[in-house]
């Protein structure tokens, strides 16, 4: 099954990784930006609400405190016994004038509360039947009239509401009628005391249509829109349907202040809501002005924000794409060419290990075999010392009988000399004696002679012996002739009797000889004992070389171990190469993304036999120096 090559499954990865790093980045920013959109959109709508719930508040206030200073007026002039019910009027009529967002002014007194005089102004302009003091007065083009008050005995009605209450009240707007003209109104009231007690109350209907218009042209977003709620009834603004119940949760959590501060706010709907509750003066009831905002609206900002991001993201991942395939290429492509060379080297190392393990097998064979032969050479120099041992003990004896003989010739000398004497006598039978004498004393120096060449050359020649068997043909033909002469010499010896005269001349002849026998004798001793040193000197040498063939033999083991090592070194370092060359093809492979079997996988080397220096050896016939194997062909011959 073929593989992703290396820099793709890299290049996958990455993008990989920077997708998702990506989208986590923007999902985490569009998130980032849609909450501050959200937290914007309620902090704008919440002061869009709290700026236009002032503006408002600050219509009714006017009024309120317009309508106060009239209570307090009334109060005073009250305390004051000034009870005049024209300054009254006058001044309630003024204030109307003075007061264009005011449709009326009136006020409505307990009986006789004011001067105690109502039954003097029964059914009086500004007085009904009982007479009490209750003026309206009211816009009439672009003056003011009087009218009054109507209905105010019962118990809902905002004079029996505010005497009650001994408060002040806003009243929830409602559609009156003035002067045969239809106005929405709001009305404000409050109570009149003297002495601690509501002795009337003065009231002012406001146009609530202002009002409403305000409230109507408030579009935050462009889109958003506006309510106002008294009582909780939606009074103003651009609901569907006005007078319609503000929403139950809002007046829970505006009742009971579940939204932790004076404004509420949600979303719901699509719409973010603000509501806040506001009063007016003294008065108890609480008026809200709510401000809608459609949610998509305020988070159009923040979705374009995240389309761009959303665009910008994608070119940089392409982008990204682009760098991290140039960036994944310019590092496998060195890992490519470095794995290559890796692969050609490792080529290298195992055809390298495979000819020093050859070599090493070779170099240990000739080492085995060299030690063999060191060792059969060191057996047969041992051979040799012996042989050479025992030729310098042969000379050592030879130089003894030298001596002997040097000795007894010296002694045959004396004789002689003092048998000349004796044989003065019979000189003539003794010159017989010495010529026969003489011929066997030149026998046997002669075989002497031949037998000293003899022993030279048999020491000389070792095994090689033909100059012995030469010197012993002549030994056997001067032994021939010794017979003869000593047949003659019996002869002679008969004759010798009665040459007695000839004796003493035959005995100075043997005198001379035996002298010459002497010197003889002495060189033949000489000879022998330089032989003897020469042939302990042979001996050590022949040790040296012994112990240097040794030296040579250890050394040869020595490198044929070496050998074996190098040899097992070698095997290592090719299986190390083998498995190096595993490596390189599965980093070629993982590079070029192939499965491959590579030749190391199919042809896996076997470890050469190690040389066994030891059992060649004994191969070759020769099992040490115990002399327990087949022994060379060295002389063994002694002299």
């Amino acid at each position: 099954m073929k593989k992703l090559p290396l820099n793709l499954r890299m290049a996958l990865v990455l993008n990989g990784v920077i997708i998702v790093v990506l989208t986590l980045l923007i999902g985490l920013q569009a998130q980032r930006s849609l909450s501050y959109a959200r937290g914007e959109a309620n902090a704008r709508a919440s002061e869009i609400a709290q700026r236009y719930a002032r503006d408002v508040q600050a219509q009714f206030e006017k009024t309120s405190q317009t309508l106060m200073a009239v209570a307090e007026t009334f109060e005073g002039l009250k305390a004051s016994w000034v009870d005049d019910r024209g300054l009254l009027n006058g001044t309630l009529s003024q204030i109307l004038r003075s007061n264009p967002d005011l449709l009326t002014m009136w006020t409505c007194w307990e009986p006789d509360a004011l001067d105690g005089k109502d039954k003097d102004f029964a059914n009086k302009s500004g007085h009904d039947a009982s007479g009490r003091f209750i003026p309206l007065w009211y816009r009439h083009g672009a003056d003011v009239a009087l009218d009054k008050v109507s209905g105010y005995a019962e118990p809902t009605s905002p004079y029996s509401r505010v005497k009650a209450a001994r408060h002040e009240i806003l009243f929830e707007p409602a559609n009156e009628n003035f002067g045969g003209q239809p106005y929405q109104a709001a009305l404000i009231a409050a109570p009149i005391r003297y002495n601690g007690e509501v002795v009337g109350v003065a009231g002012a209907y406001i146009d609530f249509a202002a009002i409403a218009k305000t409230v109507t042209a408030i579009h935050p977003y462009e889109t958003g829109y506006a309510a106002l709620s008294a009582g909780g009834r939606v009074v103003a603004g651009n609901l569907v349907s006005l007078n319609r119940p503000l929403d139950a949760a809002v007046l829970d959590a505006l009742r009971n202040g579940k939204s932790g501060s004076a404004v509420f706010t949600r979303e719901q709907n699509g719409l973010f809501e603000t509501h806040v509750p506001f009063s007016i003066g003294q008065a108890a009831e609480s008026w809200v002005l709510s401000v809608y905002v459609p949610v998509d609206r305020v988070l159009a900002a923040a979705h374009r924000a995240l389309y761009l991001s959303a665009g910008l993201g994608a070119a940089a991942l392409l982008l990204l794409n682009l760098i991290v395939h140039v960036f994944a290429r310019s590092i496998t492509k060195p890992l490519r060419a470095l794995a290559d060379g890796i692969d050609v080297a490792t080529s290298g190392v195992i055809g390298t290990a495979a000819v020093m393990t050859e070599s090493s097998n070779t170099l240990a064979a000739g080492a085995a075999s060299q030690a063999s032969s060191l060792e059969q050479a060191s057996a047969s120099l041992e051979e040799t010392a012996s042989m050479a041992k025992s030729n310098a003990e042969s000379a050592r004896k030879m130089h003894d009988l030298s001596r002997q003989t040097r000795e007894a010739a010296d002694a045959s000398m004396m004789d002689a000399q003092r048998m000349g004497s004796a044989m003065t006598a019979i000189k003539g039978s003794s010159d017989a004696v010495a010529k026969i004498i003489g011929t066997i004393d030149e026998i046997a120096f002669q075989t002497n002679i031949l037998a000293l060449n003899a022993a030279v050359e048999a020491a000389r020649a070792g095994e090689a012996g033909a100059g012995f068997a030469v010197v012993a043909e002549e030994v056997r033909s001067l032994a021939q002739r010794s017979a003869a002469a000593a047949k003659q010499t019996e002869g002679q010896i008969k004759d010798a009797i009665a040459k007695t005269a000839e004796g003493v001349a035959i005995s100075e002849k043997v005198a001379a000889s035996l002298a010459d026998i002497a010197g003889k004798a002495r060189q033949v001793n000489d000879l022998a004992a330089e032989v003897a040193q020469a042939s302990t000197e042979q001996t050590e040498g022949i040790s040296q070389i012994n112990s240097a063939v040794s030296d040579m033999d250890r050394i040869t083991q020595e490198n044929a171990a070496g050998a074996q090592q190098t040899s097992g070194a070698a095997i290592e370092l090719q299986t190390k190469a083998n498995v190096m060359k595993q490596s390189s093809d599965a980093l070629i492979a993982l590079i070029a993304g192939e499965t491959r079997i590579t030749q190391s996988e199919a042809l896996q080397p076997l470890a050469p036999a190690r040389p066994n220096v030891r059992a060649r050896a004994h191969s070759n016939g020769y099992s040490g120096r115990n002399g327990n194997g087949p022994k060379p062909l060295v002389p063994t011959s002694r002299l």
